[in-house]
């Protein structure tokens, strides 16, 4: 089955990212297409240092037919950090399609985005999600009382929840979504790509 391969930054993300590109898939009634378990760098210095070495790990997986990096941007331009890549990436020559996503800030601000599901009994967060200096400590301050927002156990289970509807107020979440089409696309018509594209 064509699988898509994503890159990580990070190890709450490993488990997060794909829960919730498998919901998106499932979402479209995509069910001839996989997610495989995330490439983990272990920290966005490494990713964003080691960039060619996780592709080319990725690529070298005995199944890969896509792959999608997903990236925090705190707070610096998501678009010039996904540009910076695909320049990269060109040089690595990967033989199937990759996709880059900056979230913008953080993963996190997508959760905010749709915190009335992914927070029992929490107010709709009615502002810009994607503005909140750090979406992690805003989540820790909202958690039930005597809790901290805990990337490796709460990320995860708050993507379950996560509502992609509400999730589209975030720019950085349609993003991922155009990513992923593209990825789709790509794998079934036999093409091979970038995105974004310069």
């Amino acid at each position: 089955m064509p699988t898509i391969v994503p890159i990580v930054e990070g190890d709450g993300d490993e488990l997060a990212v794909p829960v919730l590109l498998r919901r998106l898939l499932h979402a479209q009634s995509i069910f001839d297409m996989q997610i495989a378990r995330a490439v983990t760098a272990h920290g966005v210095g490494n990713l964003s240092t080691k960039l060619e070495r996780f592709l080319r790990h990725a690529h070298g997986r005995p199944v890969c037919h896509g792959i999608l990096v997903v990236q925090d941007g705190e707070g610096e331009c998501p678009r010039e950090i996904a540009l910076g890549y695909v320049a990269r990436a060109r040089v690595v020559g990967c033989k199937c399609p990759v996709a880059f996503v900056i979230a913008n800030r953080m993963y996190e601000s997508w959760l905010v985005a749709s915190l009335a599901t992914v927070m029992c009994d929490a107010e709709p967060f009615d502002g810009d999600p994607e503005e909140l200096h750090s979406p992690k400590a805003w989540l820790s301050d909202h958690m039930p009382q005597g809790l901290a927002y805990r990337e490796t156990t709460d990320q995860a289970a708050m993507t379950v929840r996560l509502d992609p509807a509400l999730a589209r107020r975030c720019r950085s979440f349609r993003r991922l979504e155009a990513a992923l089409d593209f990825l789709i696309d790509c794998i079934r018509t036999g093409k091979t790509g970038i995105s974004p594209s310069s």
